[in-house]
């Protein structure tokens, strides 16, 4: 794969210009102040650096507006131009392909979603493809090109490690048995040689809520996304927390009944055999054989049907008793709950804090916040975009501290 085509790192840029490019990058607007503290410059050659980079339509000012009750205005903020680039985010769910482009000065370019005929699991090679066709469509469309593209961040349902391989030979087997490089560069192949990166989507979804969602200004985040199956991420002061092989915050497959049924990873009674979207509806189908997805379920339960409404509070019941031990291990200040089964809101909320009350330490949940995902079936996407822009700070950042 070919690394990052930043522009501002090519001649004619002077240094100073291109830390201010790769602060805005990673950061995105930022205030004269903050950008010198966030590039590590003087006043003078930040200032320097932001001619250069205006002069060449790579930096734009937006102007502070000054306030109608105390007549001062706000300081400007400096923030990268649609022509320094654009990154691309895609989630390719069980069911689904979801793409989000945003400009190289974090403002959202465009986005699409489609669905999968069949399982992503059973079709590497054609869904890849149609993952490449879709993002050279949007483009398209827009009036954009595929080599105004900097990166590609990728988010699939499977554990994957730092080098961008899968963590478990259990998880998506075909696509190991099929796919003659990682899916990361199998789709880099397939657009042109753009540097790819690969990852989990729990672990996405948690970058993604952090930078543009729900989880903005946390400390300590736990995103969960509950879904076809359960994942999760974890960020801490900023960083994806990823361990050290990559694949932290399997919440799923988290035991919770040593000995319940066998899991697709090998383990018994894990987390994801009680919570995750696939056990609900195989035991909805019992019922009521007409709930084809997790939306149908999710929409019956909110229109009051007594089984749904029981079958996801038991969801998060089980949810919150498999968090509490993280809860406790972990003291994080906010969760945000995503996936499909996130759209029952209160009805899945109210029973995961219920739970944690009983499960975790009380000093722990008294400083915790459970909320509902605020980028929803976007937020492993704009995590793969969040991935782009924070690309060399993750590189580092496979510990905590």
């Amino acid at each position: 794969m070919k690394a990052e085509k930043r522009v501002w790192r090519s001649a004619p840029f002077r240094d100073e210009a291109q830390r201010v490019g790769d602060a805005l990058f990673a950061f995105g607007q930022a205030t004269r102040t903050q950008l010198r503290t966030l590039a590590h410059l003087t006043a003078e050659d930040a200032e320097a650096g932001i001619t250069q980079l205006r002069e060449h339509g790579l930096l734009t000012i937006v102007e502070g507006q000054r306030s109608p009750v105390t007549g001062v205005a706000e300081p400007d903020l400096v923030l990268l131009t649609r022509e320094a680039g654009l990154v691309v985010g895609a989630e390719i769910g069980r069911t689904h392909i979801t793409v989000v482009i945003a400009t190289a000065g974090h403002e959202e370019f465009a986005k699409a979603t489609v669905s999968l005929s069949e399982d992503a699991e059973n079709q590497p090679v054609k869904v890849l493809q149609q993952t490449a066709d879709l993002i050279e469509e949007i483009l398209g469309k827009n009036g954009a090109r595929l080599d105004m593209v900097i990166g590609i961040g990728l988010g699939i349902p499977a554990p994957v490690t730092l080098e961008g391989r899968f963590g478990s030979t259990t998880f998506l087997n075909r696509w190991i048995r099929e796919l003659e490089h990682t899916a990361g560069e199998e789709l880099s192949r397939r657009l042109g040689g753009v540097c790819t990166y690969l990852d989990n989507d729990g672990s996405l979804g948690a970058l993604g809520e952090y930078m543009v969602g729900a989880g903005q200004g946390s400390e300590v985040l736990l995103y969960v996304k509950a879904a076809t199956g359960i994942g999760a991420g974890i960020v801490i002061g900023g960083k994806l927390y990823r361990g050290v092989t990559g694949t932290a915050a399997e919440l799923g497959h988290v035991s919770v009944n040593n000995r319940g049924d066998r899991c697709t990873c090998g383990n018994r009674g894990c987390l994801e055999l009680y919570a995750g979207g696939k056990a609900l509806l195989e035991e909805a189908k019992r019922t009521s054989p007409d709930i084809a997805s997790v939306a149908d379920l999710v929409n019956r339960a909110k229109e009051g049907n007594s089984f749904c409404r029981r079958s996801i509070s038991e969801a998060g019941e089980h949810l919150g008793a498999g968090l509490g031990s993280v809860v406790n291990i972990l003291n994080p200040d906010r969760i945000v709950v995503g996936g499909a089964l996130s759209e029952a809101d209160q009805l899945l909320l109210d029973p995961i804090q219920g739970e944690l009350r009983i499960s975790a330490m009380p000093a722990a949940v008294d400083r915790l916040s459970v909320v509902s995902t605020q980028l929803g079936g976007w937020a492993s996407a704009w995590g793969g975009v969040a991935r782009v822009w924070r690309s060399e700070e993750l590189a580092s950042a496979s510990t905590i501290g």
